[in-house]
């Protein structure tokens, strides 16, 4: 076997020893079963929410209401501690305590699409909006949750929740 050969045997298996480490780390790292510990909340109590805007994954616009008592979650469809999330916000607008429950999404509309088919929320679905006047919070910490009340931030939680009391 030529000296060139062997080297791109040798290259070959690194990428492959490589690729196959990143995915277990990608893999254990965003699983169900961790959850990254609670920091600070990015967004604050008080700001005001009103009029925003948002579509939804079959590109329908939607104005954030600004008389309504509401959650809000930003979530990410690969997050595992965001896809434990949906089933709390299912349980919130199962009791009606809030006028609606809303999920903001920072993919596409085609993986939103497909997460809605697989986990079947209950609750509102949106996609993060990318002007002034739309959703375009740049959060790097998901999920975070806030509870609106006439258009203002009232309370915020980092990190699953399991009830919104």
């Amino acid at each position: 076997m030529s000296l060139r050969t062997r080297f791109k045997d040798t290259l070959m298996w690194s990428l492959i020893i490589a690729s196959l480490a990143l995915m277990i780390y990608n893999t254990t790292r965003n699983s169900k079963g961790v959850a990254p510990s609670p920091s600070e909340p990015e967004i604050q109590v008080e700001t005001n929410l009103t009029g925003l805007q948002s579509k939804d994954s079959n590109g329908k616009e939607f104005v954030l209401p600004s008389n309504a008592r509401y959650l809000l979650s930003f979530l990410t469809i690969e997050c595992g501690p965001c896809q434990r999330q949906i089933e709390y916000l299912n349980r919130e607008v199962e009791t009606g305590r809030y006028d609606k429950v809303i999920g903001i999404f920072y993919e596409s509309k085609w993986k939103l699409i497909d997460f809605q088919s697989h986990h079947h929320p209950k609750f509102l679905c949106l996609l993060r909006g990318v002007d002034r006047s739309s959703l375009s919070l740049s959060l790097t910490t998901f999920p975070q949750t806030a509870e609106v009340k006439d258009g203002k931030v009232t309370r915020v939680w980092v990190g699953v929740q399991e009830a919104f009391d």
